[in-house]
């Protein structure tokens, strides 16, 4: 039986959905590889603590890493990256997969900071997907794009934190509140993610609407001015990082970020049968269909505000159908990466 070794920078699952997504992965992969190791700069909360097959390594600088990847060889060890230090693997001679879960290079047009942070990310992502033997993507959009630099690239889509538990009903739930219309946004607040919900909201408190609609914001506050802009609207409330979120006591689903892969927050909507209103950006359109939501322009502030009043009204009535997520599985994910694995052993 061959090991497994995940290069990431950060392990756990209070980092980023990408994190999130490797924790889940891991849970799948311990029964097909023992052991498997795990190699980070920075360890978070994870459930792996008294798990025999899971051993991790807490690195202390990239001479470490050296160190350890010197005793593993390519034979029996398949090698995986999540993060855009992955190339450093092929630089010490190691044939490794990659998933892809970022969302450059649109995220450099986002604000100034983000295209000068575009000069450090762009370069190592493509070298990790360049040099990677393999890459998989969440989105067929990010797909197409990265596809230039490695051909040999795949979609497998992530699992939901519902572990895709599919239910038979089909029937979109909506708020015991009948007169409050209760609207869920999810994600760290930060420029990218937020900062068109600002000017989106300024439209919104202009209209009748806002007097019956409540907008409460899921994430970690990563840019407290723009948490502050968002707090100045007495509809909004800032609910903070919540593990566990009860999608199911809210009518819709909102997002305006301006840069996405494929959110899958979006996918835990629509699992829990809300519409989604949100950008026609990154992956989105691949989940949102005129069944299950509504796709506006990014520059039309008052789109929203439309699609919302229709919404609450019922003249939009959306019929949401798990369908379109059934491939959003942990288990199926890890069974198609292990395929890939094996295929291009």
């Amino acid at each position: 039986m061959k090991q497994l070794i995940v290069f990431t920078k950060n392990f756990g699952e209070n980092f980023t959905g990408a994190t999130i997504s490797t924790v889940n992965l891991i849970k799948e992969f311990k029964n097909t590889y023992k052991p498997v190791i795990v190699l980070c700069f920075n360890e978070g909360k994870h459930h792996f603590l008294d798990d025999e097959n899971i051993i991790i390594i807490k690195l202390k600088s990239f001479m470490h890493l050296f160190r350890v990847l010197k005793e593993y060889q390519n034979k029996n060890t398949v090698f995986y990256s999540d993060d855009h230090f992955g190339w450093i693997l092929r630089l010490r001679g190691k044939k490794y997969f990659h998933t892809y879960h970022g969302n450059w290079p649109d995220a450099m047009f986002v604000s100034f900071k983000m295209f000068l942070k575009s000069f450090f990310f762009i370069p190592n992502y493509f070298l990790t997907i360049f040099f990677a033997k393999a890459v998989i993507h969440v989105s067929y959009y990010m797909n197409a794009l990265t596809r230039v630099v490695n051909g040999n690239s795949c979609v497998i889509r992530n699992g939901l934190g519902t572990k895709g538990n599919f239910t038979e009903s089909n029937e979109r739930i909506t708020s015991n509140d009948t007169l409050t219309f209760k609207i869920i946004m999810v994600g760290n607040i930060d420029s990218r993610k937020y900062k068109k919900a600002v000017q989106i909201f300024n439209t919104l408190k202009k209209s009748e609407i806002v007097k019956d609609i409540k907008v409460d914001i899921y994430g970690k506050i990563l840019n407290k001015k723009i948490k502050n802009r968002l707090e100045k609207n007495s509809f909004v409330e800032i609910k903070g990082f919540v593990r566990n979120i009860n999608f199911k006591n809210y009518n819709c689903f909102l997002t305006t970020s301006k840069s996405e892969n494929l959110p899958i927050s979006i996918c835990e909507s629509i699992y829990n049968g809300l519409p989604v209103i949100a950008p026609n950006t990154g992956g989105i359109n691949e989940v949102v269909n005129l069944e299950n939501g509504a796709l506006f322009n990014f520059k039309d502030d008052k789109a929203v505000t439309q699609i919302l009043s229709l919404t609450k009204s019922g003249k939009l009535n959306f019929n949401v159908k798990q369908e379109s997520i059934r491939d959003f599985n942990w288990s199926y994910a890890a069974k198609s990466y292990i395929k890939i694995f094996e295929l291009n052993d």
